[in-house]
């Protein structure tokens, strides 16, 4: 008689026939739960465009206590019409792309506004409150390494390299079998010796969560013909086949 199999070995021997899995690409959308198949690389440079980390204006590096025009203003998704000249400051909100000849951002709080211009009270150095092309991410950096599995913040961050879809493994496909002639359906009435099948609503659940597809639950009666037959169906359209019932002698 052959060694009892440990849990663990079993668990093992499921695992080497169901997996890999085939995959594809997969809207980002409906990739929650799933697993990466290739690394995902960031398709261009983050941020794409120097912008202001602050809402303040858009200035040339220099001392304080300087007098600057006003000319325009750069917000986010609206940049502004023309460069920045000699002498002037550009109102900009965070996000916003940098003007043409400015190279730092001063702060809203250390400016007094009046009259259409500023004065500065603090002295700016270039690149002062400025997020610079690529600073979060250079175009082809691998940003989640294959076998990821795809959260809410990971899917956040695919967005953010610049992707729509991403490789991934299908769900599993899992069928579930419930044996006992005793299994009645949930809320049915029962008679003696029978008992409400909670394994064919608790299996099923339990696979969602891990992130499979159940193709298949159902319950199946005490008989070998049907019991094969059942097998039969569920190994035709599953890669793993969980089953319940038979316990002690039975």
């Amino acid at each position: 008689m052959p060694a009892p199999r440990s849990i663990a070995s079993a668990r093992q021997l499921v695992l080497d026939a169901a997996v890999p899995l085939p995959s594809r690409p997969v809207p980002l959308e409906d990739a929650l739960h799933r697993v990466l198949a290739e690394p995902l690389a960031a398709s261009a440079d983050v941020p794409a465009f120097d912008n202001s980390a602050m809402d303040g204006f858009a200035v040339v590096a220099g001392p304080s206590s300087r007098i600057l025009r006003i000319s325009g203003e750069s917000r986010a998704g609206t940049p502004a019409a023309a460069a920045l000249g000699a002498g002037e400051a550009i109102r900009i909100s965070t996000g916003a792309a940098l003007p043409d000849g400015a190279d730092a951002v001063v702060r809203i709080e250390d400016v007094e506004e009046r009259d259409g211009a500023i004065t500065t009270a603090v002295a700016v150095l270039a690149g002062e409150n400025v997020r610079h092309v690529g600073e979060d991410l250079r175009a082809g950096t691998v940003v989640l390494p294959a076998g990821t599995l795809l959260g809410p913040a990971e899917l956040a961050v695919a967005v953010g390299a610049g992707v729509a879809a991403v490789a991934a493994a299908r769900r599993p496909r899992v069928a579930v079998l419930c044996t006992g002639d005793e299994l009645r359906p949930a809320g049915a009435p029962l008679q003696r010796g029978e008992i409400h099948n909670s394994n064919v609503v608790a299996l099923p659940a339990q696979a969602r969560l891990a992130g499979a597809e159940v193709v298949l639950a159902r319950a199946v009666a005490d008989d070998l013909a049907a019991t094969e037959a059942a097998f039969a169906q569920a190994l035709a359209h599953a890669d793993v086949v969980i089953a319940s019932g038979g316990v002690s002698v039975g």
